[in-house]
């Protein structure tokens, strides 16, 4: 099974051990990762989605996103782990794809992703992937990335990790399949993040719910997996 991170707060979301490898404490969270597990401070937070886009006035459009619909709320102590090769208490490398699908030929330009800072250095990856062409619904090639030292703590509220690509940004058509992806840098193998989540509450408009891991675990290959969507948002310009 994937390596994925799982922090469950006693008092939100209920989640199905045969789902995706639970773990629940008392009195605190348990981080489940290469064999290892440590409890970490209990926090109650539970952060309602947010679609704040006040700090980018020439973004035009929301090409995707897994913000809403409005009530939906995610935690900030689950999520699935974002990590470097040389990460000191989880391992790795973890990254996790989320699959969007535009409506209309576009350019991403700003990728956000609820990916919370946990060890190492401060640095990540997020980048645009096209789908596989042999394995379907798993991430393919890179089309456009950049890197941020600008991410918050793990179980903070209520900042999104941003990343701004180089003009015009990378080229989406309508219709087609992409992946959203966070990695870790190259410069920071000793990264450890979390990527937060909600469990499935019907539809979101755009939003693909698709989920792909490559992890150590996995021989590095990804491959799809459907049931808990990390929370995101691709904006960009129309075209």
């Amino acid at each position: 099974m994937r390596e994925k991170i799982f922090i469950r707060t006693l008092c939100c979301l209920f989640v199905a051990a045969a789902t995706c490898g639970t773990l629940m404490a008392q009195g605190g969270r348990t981080v489940q990762g290469s064999g290892k597990q440590i409890v970490l401070p209990h926090s109650p937070v539970v952060i309602p989605y947010r679609d704040d886009d006040t700090d980018s006035p020439d973004v035009m459009i929301v090409i995707a996103k897994n913000l809403g619909p409005a009530g939906n709320t995610y935690a900030t102590d689950n999520g699935w782990l974002v990590t470097g090769s040389t990460d000191v208490t989880f391992g790795g490398p973890d990254s996790v794809g989320v699959k969007f699908t535009p409506t209309v030929n576009c350019h991403a330009t700003k990728l956000s992703a609820a990916i919370g800072y946990i060890e190492g250095t401060k640095k990540v990856r997020l980048g645009i992937y096209n789908e596989s062409t042999t394995v379907p619904g798993a991430v393919g090639t890179l089309i456009m990335d950049g890197s941020t030292t600008v991410i918050p703590n793990f179980g903070t509220c209520c900042v999104l990790t941003k990343v701004t690509l180089p003009a015009p940004g990378a080229a989406l058509t309508a219709g087609t399949h992409y992946f959203l992806v966070a990695t870790s840098d190259a410069s920071a193998t000793d990264f450890g993040g979390a990527w937060a989540y909600i469990p499935p509450a019907g539809p979101v408009a755009g939003a693909g719910f698709g989920q792909s891991f490559n992890s150590a675990a996995t021989g590095n290959v990804y491959d799809a997996e459907w049931t808990y969507y990390a929370v995101y948002q691709v904006q960009g310009t129309n075209p």
